[in-house]
């Protein structure tokens, strides 16, 4: 992979992807659990989270911490089925888990990189491929 680096998005700053955001999901988690993670966190968090367009970003940080937080810790929960974060955080707005600006390439994003071998990455790439 280092072969391919960063123009292929393998590296991003000296680090596979898939370390690379697990340490910075890791870093956001960290700070929730000291009741440190800021706004301005949350704003890098998304600014630096995907390969894909940032467009939702001013959707993700008007959620706010209060929302935020707890979504982290839910997605962060491996004891919790990828189907039922997928249903709440993406597709049921009733849901306390809902969040304006993720969808299922985030959800599935920040699964494959906190939890690699439990969960593969799914985009719309992916899903024409299996068709």
């Amino acid at each position: 992979m280092r072969d391919y680096g960063e123009d292929d998005g393998f590296i991003i700053d000296n680090t596979l992807w898939w370390e690379y955001y697990n340490n910075l999901i890791n870093e956001m988690l960290d700070k929730i659990d000291k009741k440190i993670f800021t706004e301005e966190d949350m704003s890098r968090f998304y600014g630096d989270f995907g390969f894909g367009p940032k467009s939702y970003g001013k959707s993700f940080i008007a959620n706010g911490r209060e929302k935020i937080e707890p979504l982290f810790l839910f997605l962060s929960d491996i004891d919790i089925p990828a189907e039922q974060k997928i249903r709440e955080v993406v597709e049921d707005p009733e849901s306390s888990h809902f969040a304006r600006g993720v969808g299922i390439n985030f959800v599935t994003l920040f699964l494959t990189s906190l939890f690699p071998k439990k969960y593969a990455q799914w985009n719309v790439q992916v899903d024409g491929a299996l068709d």
